[in-house]
This record gives C-alpha cells, structure tokens and sequence, in this order.
C-alpha cells in the first residue's frame, strides 16, 4: 500500500516502532554485530525436557508488563487516538482508498533472558546484549522507539532443574512504544448508514408510542 499526505510525526524520524518491530529489528542487528552464526533470539524458550540438545546460546524476548503509555509529564494515552489521514495511490484489488490513522503509545517492561551452558559465558552475553543495544538506541529511536531504558538484572534461579542445566541472566528494559491501527474510511460510512438506521427505527417506535 503506497500512502500519500501523512505528515512526519513528531518526535519520530521514520515512522512508528511498536513491539514486533522492535524485536524485528533487533535480531537483525544481532545477526548485522555478532554474525548470523551467533544464536537464536527467539520469543520461546529451548525444550528443558531434554537438556543436552540445545543450542546455545540462546535470547529469549517478551513483555512482563504493558500499560497505557505517558504523553507529556502525566497524562497517559488511555485509548487510540487519530493520529493523521493518508490516501492509497494504488487503490484496488481490495485496498482502501483511505484511512485514518489511529495511534496509541505503550510503556512496557521487555524482557531478554540469556541463556547460556555456564555462569561465566551467561555474563559475558548478557554484558555484550546490553552494551549492543546501548550502542544502537539512537538508531531504534530513528526507526520510531520512543525509548528503551535499561532498568535491572536478575537471575533465575526458581527451578533447580534449569539452574543444574542451563544459566540464565534476565535483562529488564522500560520501552515505551507506539501501536499503529489502519481505519478505512468506509467503515465510517458505514457507521453512519446504520447509524441513520437506528434513528429512524427509534423515531418510528416513538410515532408509534404517541398514537397509541
């Protein structure tokens, strides 16, 4: 789809950045840095069950924590808002021929569990993580991320059996980010048709009522 008349957002230099992006984006720049041989970052965890076929090492990547992002100094965006009209250049073959932008900002806590065979190697991969992304905040910030912060770190050590096998170290960043929803102005229409619906039918009852 080929937008045109949006306006840049402020604050972003080439668009918006919400959660799938970012971990988008960041696994190419892992395999840009360390080489596409480096690991795995993934959304899921290896299989426990079987400790001695896995490949280390690994990132594991979610949110623990999502909530309605702040705008300003207090207020939080409760609810997507319109963010700016486009226009479809290549409208057809069932794409709209425009839409409203409605966009909403999330602060979030993003978690990244390294997973490596040995404390001392777990360290060093998480030291290097952190010292990577540091490194390309800047960039993120470019591509739409309205911030990522690193907050803590933690070990886990809740289940003996992963602590026998595995050593994790678990990466905790704020990120505050920006969801985008596509809105076709024909449903707009739409709305209004049933809308004009609704009121006759009501004005109808009421008619009905008084002669009555």
């Amino acid at each position: 789809m080929v937008m045109n008349n949006r306006p840049k957002p402020p604050l972003q230099a080439n668009g918006s950045m919400d959660y799938d992006d970012l971990a988008t984006t960041i696994k190419y720049l892992l395999d840009a840095s360390w080489g596409p041989e480096w690991g795995n970052f993934s959304p899921d965890g290896p299989n426990v069950t079987d400790p001695t076929n896995v490949d280390y090492p690994v990132i594991v990547h979610y949110m623990s924590e999502m909530m309605p992002g702040k705008i300003g100094t207090s207020t939080r965006e409760l609810k997507p808002r319109h963010r700016y009209f486009a226009t479809n250049d290549e409208a057809g073959g069932g794409q709209p021929q425009a839409v409203r932008i409605y966009g909403q900002v999330f602060d979030a806590e993003v978690v990244f569990e390294i997973w490596e065979e040995t404390n001392a190697s777990a360290a060093r991969l998480a030291k290097q993580f952190r010292q990577t992304l540091a490194a390309f905040t800047g960039y993120l910030k470019e591509k739409g991320l309205k911030e990522i912060q690193f907050l803590r770190m933690e070990t886990d050590l809740s289940n003996s059996r992963i602590k026998d096998n595995y050593k994790i170290r678990r990466l905790v960043y704020f990120v505050r980010f920006e969801e985008l929803t596509e809105v076709p102005t024909e449903l707009f229409q739409i709305i209004e048709v049933v809308e004009n619906r609704l009121q006759k039918d009501a004005e109808g009852q009421l008619q009905k009522q008084i002669g009555e």
